[in-house]
């Protein structure tokens, strides 16, 4: 991810707000300009989500099997810092 764009985006979710702390944040689908298989391979990069805070992004998710590219998808990816770190949801009508 560019590390600006990354830096960004991390900073505006987590400005302090005394009065505020959202349980949901809520990114573009262009955040990430990369695909799930990287995606799900760093979820440390998460780590600063809090326990009760949910992340939702877009992302292009790919499917391979056997080292072939089989599915692309539109998702819609659910992001947390639980024991299951993502949920996504494959968009099949735009």
């Amino acid at each position: 991810m560019d590390y600006f764009n990354q830096k960004a985006i991390k900073n505006l979710s987590l400005k302090e707000n005394i009065d505020f702390s959202p349980s949901i944040i809520i990114w573009p689908e262009s955040a990430f300009p990369y695909n799930s298989s990287i995606l799900e391979k760093n979820f440390n990069i998460f780590k600063w989500l809090k326990d009760d805070q949910l992340l939702i992004t877009g992302i292009t998710r790919v499917n391979i099997e056997n080292n072939q590219l089989k599915n692309i998808f539109n998702s819609a990816y659910v992001i947390s810092n639980s024991d299951k770190p993502y949920q996504f949801y494959d968009k099949v009508r735009l």
